[in-house]
C-alpha cells in the first residue's frame, strides 16, 4: 500500500483494516508512506514496493491525472485506488458528497440556514473545495454559500480556523460542519474559550466518527463510514485482479451514515 496522512484516524484505520483483511487471505502488507503524492515520491514508493515483488497494490494517495504514469510504474502489477478522481481504474471510496448531504439535511431539519465549514487540505494541492466539506453544505441546500476556512485536519487547525471564523464572520452562521472529528474537537474548544454554548448557540457536526467522539463535550454529531468495510472491499477487488478475474472498473461508492449526538440542536435564530 502507498499511503499518506496515516497519523489521522481515517487513513490509519483503513491501512490497519487492509492489513488484517489481507492476512486473513494469506497475504502480508507492505506500506510505503509519501508526504506529498507528486510524481517523484509516487514513483519512488511504487518502485520500492515492486522491487519486493508484491502481488498487488493499494494506492491510498491521489493519482488522478497520473494513471498512465502509474500503470507504467506498476509494470503489470494490479492496483486498486482509493482516489475519488481516478478513472477507468477499480476504485473503492466512501461517498463523501452523500456524507455532506446527510450533515446538511440534518442541520436544515433543525432550522439552520447559515452553515459555515472548516475544510481539510488535500496533500499536494490546495483546493477551492475539499471533497468532504468545502463550501458544499450551503451549496447542497441551494442556499447562499456560507463562510469556509481550510484547516490541515488537526485539532489545532480546527481551533485556529474556528477563531478566524468568529473574527471574520461573527453572526453569519449558526452551525459549523468540519471535514473530520479532529478539527471538530478544536472547534469545540475554540467555541468554549469564547463562552459560546454548543449546541444552544452554534451547532457542530464532524466527520469520521472517531471512537472518542462520543466522549467529546458535548458528544459529537458526526458522519460514520465503515472503514473496515471499505478495506475489505478494496482487498476483495484486488485479489480478484491478482487471480485474473474480471473486475468492473466502475467507481464503487460506500454509503456513510449520520450519527446524531448532543452537539447539534434547533437553530435559535
Amino acid at each position: 500500500m502507498v499511503g499518506t496522512n496515516i497519523t489521522y484516524y481515517g487513513p490509519a484505520q483503513v491501512m490497519v483494516s487492509i492489513e488484517e483483511t489481507a492476512k486473513r487471505q494469506g497475504y502480508n502488507l507492505m506500506f510505503a508512506g509519501v508526504e506529498r503524492p507528486n510524481k517523484a515520491q509516487l514513483a519512488a514508493a511504487i518502485e520500492d514496493l515492486c522491487e519486493h515483488q508484491v502481488d498487488g497494490l493499494v494506492l491510498g494517495v491521489r493519482v488522478a491525472g497520473n494513471i498512465d504514469f502509474v500503470r507504467k510504474l506498476c509494470r503489470g502489477v494490479p492496483f486498486v485506488t482509493l482516489d475519488v478522481g481516478a478513472r477507468d481504474v477499480p476504485t473503492v471510496i466512501v461517498d463523501q458528497q452523500q456524507g455532506t448531504r446527510l450533515a446538511t439535511q440534518h442541520l436544515l431539519g433543525l432550522g439552520h440556514r447559515q452553515i459555515a465549514c472548516i475544510a481539510g487540505r488535500r496533500a499536494g494541492r490546495r483546493p477551492k473545495n475539499a471533497e468532504r466539506v468545502g463550501q458544499r453544505p450551503s451549496k447542497h441546500a441551494g442556499l447562499e454559500l456560507g463562510p469556509c476556512i481550510e484547516g490541515d485536519w488537526s485539532a489545532a487547525s480546527g481551533f485556529a480556523a474556528a477563531g478566524r471564523l468568529l473574527e471574520s464572520a461573527a453572526g453569519q452562521f449558526t452551525a459549523i460542519v468540519a471535514a473530520n472529528d479532529h478539527m471538530a474537537l478544536g472547534i469545540l474548544r475554540a467555541l468554549h474559550a469564547e463562552d459560546i454554548q454548543v449546541p444552544e448557540q452554534i451547532s457542530v457536526v464532524g466527520y469520521d466518527d472517531l471512537p472518542e467522539s462520543q466522549f467529546f463535550e458535548p458528544p459529537l454529531t458526526t458522519i460514520h463510514h465503515d472503514l473496515p468495510g471499505k478495506a475489505e472491499r478494496c482487498v476483495e477487488v484486488l485479489l480478484s485482479m491478482i487471480n485474473r478475474q474480471t473486475v468492473d472498473p466502475t467507481l464503487q461508492l460506500l454509503s456513510p451514515e449520520l450519527v446524531i449526538r448532543e452537539s447539534t440542536a434547533v437553530a435559535t435564530r
